[in-house]
């Protein structure tokens, strides 16, 4: 909401400042995380065309130059190397043991030749050397940015005009512009993230006459994030890139190049390595219309009007898991970093994922109301609304419902040819019917009734009913028979592993496991919920007080 302009400029500004210098240190925090805000304000409004047209706009600007400290575990510089001697002396000693053999390795030395060249790339790109003592929390750092967004600005502009004495216009546009570089679960594995936000109203009022006036509104919003962009300086390698320079075998299949990502490494004892997901999402790009006409005739006063949204979400963002997933929790050699150093996970996970795709849903409400005032006592409120809520669609068409009845799984016609061959076999697909067809019979009426006994007590009540909607993007299955995770667990026969980076996966033939499918089916007849929604107050003025009961 904003103000208009008026005949007269006006000009607002302010700051507001916060700072960490009054602030505590944290106990495990070498030195204090820098914390301070910066937030500017500047407004303005005035005449474009003295009588005619005005103008208001408003510029926020936030600026938090701060710094968060973390606290994190990672391998030793000897265990970079294959030396894990140092587990030899803990507490509860760990003996490391060759895999292949079962035999405990002398003096807990991997052999230099059999460490693998994928995570001695993972560790050299990823993992810093301890500053601390200890096998656990041995790396305290301080990254340059606050926990949340470092940088925003909002602008706002509205104009207000009017054409003549009977019809006016008024505009506004917003935008917000937040800025992030948000840590890693290490130092180099920041990731980057713009969150532009726009949105927009126009509206037109129209006195016909004395007795009629038209509104008529538009608007809409676009909210939009991308992952991996460039942002004050700092460029994240993309996923694509990283598993070339691993030299990592059997992933990303359709060879996507989003902007950041990578490869994901799960190593018990120690933070998941990984960089958030890169690409673009649309998170929102809604338009609404809508029309009301108020007229008063005699003593009825009758509004009557519609409204049209349309919700549409655009998701270009790649999983992680395209790039592969592997987890290494110490079942070879006794030792999870172990595993990870001889490239030995004990599972390996990649998703051929669905990219790209749009969401679509609408939603139309029509509505009548009409004010009788029976007496200069009673007033009559009776109104009528009809909505119609369709189901989201996607634009690629890889949809799919299920059928409780068969225990099938359907899918559209053209979609057939799109099952992956992984869908488990156990599980029919077949083509039918997969959007839901509208409720029609959304018809709410709704009651209100005013009587004033005298001129300090007033009775109301009212009875009403409204239609459920179930929110932007409901009764819709993602993922399904088109995009799974396939996940195959490692073994070791006669000395010889099912897989080893960077080959993490098994030789063509081999397919991995598919996890349990839980299908979720919508009726193809929707019935929309409805609420009843009644009420009944006495009001009464005493002295200067207002009670309400």
């Amino acid at each position: 909401i904003t103000k208009s302009g008026t005949n007269a400029y006006h000009v607002e500004a302010s700051y507001y400042h916060r700072n960490s210098a009054l602030g505590a240190r944290g106990f495990f925090e070498a030195a204090k995380p820098k914390i301070i805000y910066h937030t500017f304000n500047l407004s303005g409004s005035g005449p474009i065309i003295k009588n005619k047209t005005f103008f208001y706009a408003l510029w926020n600007g936030e600026r938090v130059p701060g710094s968060s400290f973390y606290l994190s575990s990672v391998p030793t510089a000897a265990m970079r190397n294959g030396d894990f001697s140092e587990l030899l002396a803990i507490a509860k000693p760990v003996v490391v043991k060759d895999p292949l053999t079962g035999v405990p390795l002398p003096g807990n030395l991997i052999p230099a030749q059999r460490l693998s060249g994928v995570a001695q790339k993972v560790q050299n790109a990823f993992l810093p050397l301890p500053n601390r003592p200890g096998l656990a929390n041995n790396l305290g750092w301080t990254f340059p940015y606050p926990s949340d967004q470092y940088r925003a600005d909002v602008f706002s502009v509205r104009i207000d005009h009017r054409l003549s004495e009977k019809n006016s216009l008024s505009g506004r546009i917003q935008t917000y512009f937040p800025k992030y570089v948000e840590a890693g679960t290490y130092p180099a594995l920041t990731y980057t993230q713009l969150r532009p936000n726009y949105s927009w109203v126009f509206t037109d009022t129209h006195v016909f006459s004395p007795t009629v006036v038209n509104t008529f509104s538009t608007g809409g919003n676009r909210d939009a994030e991308y992952f991996g962009k460039e942002v004050d300086g700092n460029k994240m390698t993309g996923a694509a890139d990283i598993t070339k320079m691993l030299g990592l075998q059997g992933v990303n299949q359709q060879g996507l190049t989003p902007g950041g990502g990578s490869p994901v490494f799960s190593i018990t004892g120690y933070s998941t390595v990984s960089v958030s997901a890169g690409g673009f999402l649309l998170n929102g790009q809604n338009f609404n219309f809508a029309d009301n006409v108020s007229w008063a005739i005699g003593r009825h006063v009758i509004k009557f009007g519609g409204e049209q949204r349309t919700y549409g979400r655009f998701d270009s963002r790649v999983a992680d898991e395209n790039f592969g997933s592997f987890s290494f929790d110490g079942s070879w050699s006794g030792n999870a970093y172990a595993d990870f150093m001889l490239g030995l996970p004990l599972s390996s996970t990649r998703l051929n994922p669905l990219v790209n795709r749009k969401q679509t849903t609408k939603e139309l409400g029509i509505f009548i109301t009409d004010t009788f005032k029976i007496t200069p006592k009673l007033t009559l409120d009776l109104g009528l609304r009809w909505d119609r809520f369709s189901a989201t669609t996607f634009d690629d068409g890889l949809m799919f419902n299920w059928d409780p009845q068969s225990g099938n799984v359907i899918v559209p016609q053209q979609a057939l040819s799109k099952v992956i061959p992984l869908y488990p076999k156990t599980i029919n697909v077949v083509a039918g019917q997969v959007i839901p067809d509208p409720d029609l019979r959304n018809f709410a009426p709704r009651l209100w009734v005013a009587y004033r006994l005298n001129d300090k007590t007033v009775i109301r009540g009212g009875y009403g009913i409204f239609n459920e909607f179930l929110g932007q993007y409901t009764r819709l299955n993602t993922g399904g028979p088109y995009a799974l995770n396939e996940t195959s667990n490692n073994t070791i026969v006669n000395g010889v592993p099912l897989f080893q980076m960077p080959n993490a996966f098994p030789s063509a033939g081999v397919s991995g496991s598919v996890p349990s499918q839980s299908v979720t089916g919508y009726p193809t007849q929707t019935q929309d919920g409805y609420i009843h929604q009644f009420n009944a107050t006495v009001e009464r003025q005493v002295h200067d007080v207002g009670f309400r009961l």
